[in-house]
This record gives C-alpha cells, structure tokens and sequence, in this order.
C-alpha cells in the first residue's frame, strides 16, 4: 500500500508538510487505488450510520492504540496491522477518522457526544483514563490480569457514582435558575396578555408632554410606549429580578438612537428605522423593526445582539433586519444556508470569491445587480442537518443577501439582510450567526510553499503556460493557495497590468496581496524572455515607482529559497535592477540605510535577518 489511510487523514485536514502534500498529491493523480481510498474516506465521514462508534464488544483498536497510530507513535508491525483494519472496517475508519479530526480541529465538526469523547481520549494517549491500566511490555495486545480483576468493576462504580452526582448538580442548577429568573416567555406572555386587556377596554388618556414626544407621535394620538406605571407591573408579575425594559427611540441630533448598554433584554415598540450602538464593537447597525419585536443582548462589554421571536409567538411580526458592516479590504463573510436559492444583488457588476463546500473550496463569480446563486450541494460531515456554508469576500462594493424565508435555518435569519464593504476600514462583528473571518493566502505557510512550488515545476519550458495554469486552477486537489496563486497567474498572464495595479496599493493591509501578486508576476516574467521584456516595457515607470516600497516583501521571498528556487529569485531580480535604473538606484539607498540601521519599509528588524539579508544584497550588487 503506496499512501495510508493516516496520511489521507492528514490530507483533508491539512496537517501535511509541503514534501508529503506534493507526494500525496501525486499519488492521487496516478494511483487509481490511492484515490478509491481516499473517496472511501470521505464516504464513511459524510455517511450517518458510522457517526456513533461502535459497541466495546465489537471493537476491535482500543483508544491507546488508536492514538498511538493518530500520533505516528506506533511500530511498523502494528502499524499496518491497524492500517488492515482500517481497510476492512467501515465502521473502524470513521472512528479514526473523526477523532482525528476532533484532534486536529482542521474545520468545524460536530460529531455526536460518544464519538467526540472517544476523539479526546484518542487525544491524549496513552493514560488517557486515569483508571486504565497500562497494557503488559510482554504482550502489548494483552491486558494483565489485575485490570481485569479490580480496575473494571471500579471503574464501573466510579462512573455511575460520578453519573449520579450529575445529575443532582444539574437538578439544583435547573431549580436555581428557574427560580431567579424565569424564561422570557414569560415577560412575553404578561406583555400580550396586557396587550389583550387593553384592546377589550378603552386605554385610559395619558397626558404628556407634546413638545417632549418623538417626531413619529402625533399630535392627540396615545404615545408609543406604554405608561410606566403599567410597564412596572408587568415587569413586577413576570421576571422580578431579571433586566426588561420598554424601550422608546431618543432623539439624538437629526437621528433616533437605540442605546443598549446593559445585559437583557428590550422589547421595541415602534415601527421605524433604528440605529443600535451597543458597545464599542457594534456601532452604526441599523435595522427596520416592527412593534414586538425583541432584542437580547447576551454578553456585556462587547456584546452579540440577537433578533428573534418566532420562539415566542410573534413571528408575523418580525420584520427584515438590515445591518451594515464595515469591513477592512481582506475579510471574508461567512453564513449558513439550507439548501435553496439565494440572491446577491449589487450595485453595479463586480468579482467576488465564493467558498462552498467542506472543505472549503474557492470560487470566483462575476455577479451583476440580481444575480442569483443556486445551492444544490451540502455538507453532511457530523451534522443532523444539510446545511451549505458560503464565504463571500467582495473585492469592493456592496453586497445584499435575501435569505428565503420558508429555509431559514434559525429564526435570527430573515430575508433582507445588507451588508456594505468599505476597503477604508471599519469595525467588524462577530458572533454564531455572522463570523468575520480575515483572507489571508499566507496564513498556512507549508501549502501556500508546496502551491508555489507546483505551479513552478507546471511552468516548464516547453510546455504551453496558459494550459498548465488552467490545469492548475481547475484540479480538484486544489486548496485556497494553490487557487488563489493561480487565479493570480492567469491575470498576470492574461493582463501584467492587473497584477501591477494590486501591486500599487498603499494600504498596509494589503501587504499579503502584494505579496502574493510579485510571487505570480515573477513566475509569469520568468517563465519566456518575451513576457519579461513585456513586463519592462510600457510599465517601466510603474515598476520603478512601486518596487522600492516592496523590498522588505522580496526580502521575505528570498528566504525559503534554496537550490534553483533561489537561482530563479535572484535571476528575477537581477533583471529588474538591470534593466530599471530608477529602481537600481532605489536599492542602493535602502541598503544605505540598512547598513546604518534603518529599515526599511515592510522590512523584519530582527537582527539576524537583517545580517543575513545585507549579505545578500550585496552579492546581488556585486553580480551586477
């Protein structure tokens, strides 16, 4: 057996080095009994039959053992003796599989109870069970007699001991919440009972301020907000000790302003346009709330709103919620959708990157004003329901999302949400519905190396660039560097200006991207003599303006270099400051001012890398 179930595990984990993901990634291609098991693999960890772990009778590798093997601590024999198992066993590789998924926390998995705790106790080895006794140095498949004799049966006490104690922890607890505060349906209940009484009677007439009023009250019409006097009985009768308050809009300036500070819950009562400020992580949210709806605040300090009441009864009257978010240029946006249809209308036509799948696989859309995007696959990995998890990452503009309303996963989800991404910068929110997660092509360095060095052995002489790139964007053992080092190659191949234009930003959070842009213009520029001397032509200017703000990044690049890898850096480079006085001449100062001292910008002031970075520019300059 070429390629191991282990190393398939760490495969779709990402858990590989770069050597071994080239390796496995080869074998894939050319082994058609390597990618059987590999789709074996996925089959057993998407199939629900095998999300619980089978009985102790049946089991045949104990916890110590698996986790010796998920650790690469086993010897060659018993190696593959697990390894045969495995093979045989549907029911034995989904075990090995979860828990080493659980271990590694790779992506998100929700595996049921049992079979999580086995992951942990795979995870920690052997000594896992404080009460396990350790196999006999003899015969490593045999307990000894004493764990057979005493440490079973006290095993067994122990744990329905620590069951029962359990249990009556979690009845006290249960008594005691329900006794210092009831649920909210209980303030929900008194309120439209209230409600109710008030529609069978004549309100009384409450006198009031008019100059005092909000501009959405009337003249001679009852006020918004219930009298006080009603509002502390009902508070009184439902959660005497809780935190619920009848909110009413303040007018702040030319805007009305919901301010919540504290932890609980408010009851809005006015149908118009809200502006929430709770914290100094959420400010600027608006919404557009109808009469009953309830808003939660279920943290203090930097809290996470929710937005719900179909739990409560008044689900027709939850209207659609409308945030806005400001996003720095970079972050990514990440919601969960039934399988259905959802539609991302724009302002005008632009590109975005779509994630689908588990694991997430990046995707670019030209989405134009009502697009709509169909989701018909799903992911079943440890889930009772058939969920798709979308990432958009707009490179600018304006994004609204109409979630249908009939496929709501949750109630917090109703149609109508907008969001607008601002590359200036902003706040961003994070919370279990809507989790802002930054784009960062570098943030698993061993890939994005094994990427780069795929796409370079691709990019041989004699071989057409435009298909090897193509082949490599649309392989499907591709993960997010490999597809977003291509889809940066074929635009340098297709247009050298796009890719210099990404290389012209000023701001210091595109330091990744600029990065990643000289890495695929390099591999374009090194690839014939005529698309470096196309590179040098018309943008001679550009380059000459931009390249010296970046030397700190090709410092950075010449770094993981080695062998012809480096020889094909430094050819790059040779030829820039050859051919590109202004740039040559920009070197020079910045390594003046390295000399004394000075870094420069984007440049690691650690010393020992800024010894071994002036030796190598100066070799360079001395090649010259």
């Amino acid at each position: 057996m070429g390629i191991s179930y282990k190393r398939l595990m760490d495969f779709l984990d990402d858990q590989l080095a770069p050597g071994d993901l080239i390796e496995t990634q080869a074998a894939l291609r050319q082994d058609g009994q390597t990618w059987e098991m590999l789709e074996r693999l996925k089959r057993v960890l998407k199939d629900p039959r095998f999300q619980e772990p089978p009985s102790q009778e049946y089991q045949q590798v104990n916890e110590n053992t698996l986790a010796a093997y998920l650790d690469g601590t086993l010897p060659k024999e018993d190696f593959l003796h697990v390894e045969e198992i495995l093979a045989q066993d549907d029911y034995q590789l989904a075990q090995a599989a979860l828990c080493h998924r659980v271990i590694t926390s790779a992506h998100a998995v929700r595996p049921s109870e049992p079979m999580q705790r086995a992951g942990y106790l795979a995870g920690k080895g052997h000594g896992a069970d404080p009460l396990w006794n350790p196999f006999d140095a003899t015969n490593p498949t045999k307990e000894s007699s004493f764990n057979a004799s005493f440490i079973q049966p006290l095993r067994k006490t122990s744990t329905l001991a620590l069951l029962g104690i359990s249990l009556l922890l979690v009845t006290a607890g249960i008594w005691m919440s329900q006794s210092a505060s009831p649920p909210e349906e209980n303030f929900h209940k008194a309120f439209l009972a209230w409600q109710e009484n008030q529609l069978k009677k004549k309100a009384p007439v409450v006198k009031v301020d008019e100059e005092k009023q909000p501009e959405n009250v009337k003249k001679g019409e009852e006020p918004g907000p219930m009298p006080l006097k009603e509002v502390k009985e009902v508070e009184k009768k439902a959660t005497p000790k809780a935190v619920r308050r009848i909110l009413s809009p303040e007018k702040t300036g030319s805007q009305e302003e919901l301010k919540i500070k504290t932890k609980g819950a408010a009851l809005l009562r006015q149908g118009e346009e809200w502006r929430v400020s709770a914290g100094p992580l959420l400010t600027g949210q608006e919404m557009h709330l109808l009469p009953g709806t309830c808003v939660q605040i279920v943290k203090d300090n930097a809290p996470e709103i929710s937005f719900w009441g179909a739990r409560l009864g008044i689900k027709e009257r939850l209207a659609p919620a409308r945030f806005i978010f400001h996003l720095h240029d970079g972050y990514d946006f990440s919601f969960s959708l039934l399988r259905g249809t959802a539609i991302l209308s724009v302002e005008k036509t632009g590109k975005f990157l779509v994630r689908l799948g588990s694991p997430p696989q990046l995707a670019e859309l030209e989405l134009s004003p009502g697009s709509t995007v169909a989701l018909e696959s799903y992911s079943q990995i440890a889930s009772s329901r058939l969920t798709e998890r979308i990432r958009i990452v707009p490179l600018a503009g304006r994004v609204t999302l109409w979630l249908p309303k009939e496929e709501s996963p949750r109630p917090a989800l109703v149609p109508g949400f907008a969001f607008e991404f601002n590359p200036t910068g902003g706040m961003v929110r994070e919370s279990p519905d809507f989790q802002v997660e930054e784009l960062d092509p570098f943030h698993n360095q061993p890939q994005w190396m094994a990427a780069r060095e795929e796409l370079r052995l691709a990019l041989k002489p004699g071989v057409n660039t435009v298909k090897a790139i193509e082949s490599f964007l649309d392989s499907p053992l591709g993960n997010d560097a490999r597809r977003q080092l291509a889809y940066l190659a074929v635009a340098a191949l297709n247009s050298p200006e796009r890719i210099l234009q990404e290389l012209g930003t000023n701001d210091p959070s595109g330091v990744k991207r600029r990065q990643a842009a000289w890495l695929a213009l390099r591999e374009w520029a090194c690839d014939t003599p005529e698309n470096f001397s196309r590179m040098q032509g018309e943008n001679t200017t550009w380059l000459a303006r931009k390249f010296p703000q970046d030397i700190g990044l090709f410092l950075e690049l010449l770094n993981p270099q080695t062998g012809e890898g480096k020889e094909r850096v430094e050819k790059f480079l040779q030829g820039l400051l050859s051919g590109l006085p202004a740039i040559r001449e920009e070197c020079r100062r910045n390594l003046n001012a390295l000399l004394k001292g000075q870094a420069p910008p984007n440049f690691d002031s650690d010393p020992k890398t800024r010894e071994l970075e002036i030796a190598r520019w100066r070799e360079l300059f001395k090649a010259q």
